[in-house]
């Protein structure tokens, strides 16, 4: 799958889901040599450069295990089960600072556009020089990059989902307020559109609660937040009320 060139990268897409196909086409659309694991060229694995863990095939992680050539970069996209990096490090058992965190899209929903035109691209390392690794990987695509940490690039992707998912909700109950006192949506909408501080409102036609990708960042958030998770986050595990 796709061919080297100039500036080219070997790469290996672990995983078996909707993430990895999208990384995988997405990596090679952009020149880059990239193989599956699990696939039928899993004997080159010890020649990648850099390995993109997607989840959510624990199986092909484990293929890893060992197989790893040392100096190659394993990339995190934080995709389920493996949201946290400290954990997936340990799963092929490499210590935690030999793994980039790279969370892919805003949602997990995302395809192949929005991975090839993001609003960010977030990386996440201690070693700057694997983080230069992941970074020159993305070289083509016109986003500006924040380099962070790795527990910070870890939440990045749930924090964003779950303003959104804030958001969301708000207007969903927005929407049930204004029918039940008789105001007009669209226009309320609207006026909350001009307020450079709100932005564009997250809501769908019929008032639509969250999407699937937005829930699953709730439950991460509130995992992570333990016993002391803040009122918002609660909230918006609460069931919809009836209107």
């Amino acid at each position: 799958m796709g061919s080297a060139g100039a500036g080219s990268r070997t790469l290996v897409v672990c995983g078996a889901g909707r993430t990895a196909d999208v990384v995988a086409t997405a990596m090679a659309s952009l020149g880059h040599d990239v193989m599956r694991v699990p696939g039928p060229r899993d004997a080159d694995v010890a020649r990648a450069e850099l390995v993109f863990a997607c989840g959510p095939d624990e199986a092909g992680i484990a293929e890893l295990v060992g197989r790893v050539r040392p100096g190659c970069t394993v990339v995190n996209t934080c995709a389920p089960p493996w949201e946290s990096t400290a954990e997936l490090a340990a799963a092929i058992g490499r210590a935690e600072a030999g793994v980039v965190s790279n969370p892919v899209g805003s949602q997990r929903e995302a395809g192949l556009e929005d991975f090839l035109a993001p609003d960010v691209i977030v990386i996440g390392a201690d070693d700057p020089a694997e983080a230069g690794a992941v970074a020159d990987v993305y070289a083509a695509i016109p986003a500006p990059i924040v380099h962070t940490d790795v527990r910070t690039a870890d939440l990045t992707g749930p924090a964003r989902n779950g303003l959104c998912a804030v958001k969301r909700q708000f207007f969903a109950e927005l929407v049930l307020l204004c029918r039940a006192v008789g105001a007009d949506v669209e226009s309320v909408l609207e006026c909350l559109r001009t307020d450079r501080r709100i932005g564009a409102p997250l809501t769908g036609a019929g008032g639509d609660h969250l999407g699937s990708g937005e829930r699953g960042s709730d439950d991460r958030l509130r995992e992570l937040a333990g016993p002391d998770t803040p009122p918002t986050l609660r909230a918006l595990g609460c069931p919809r009320r009836s209107g």
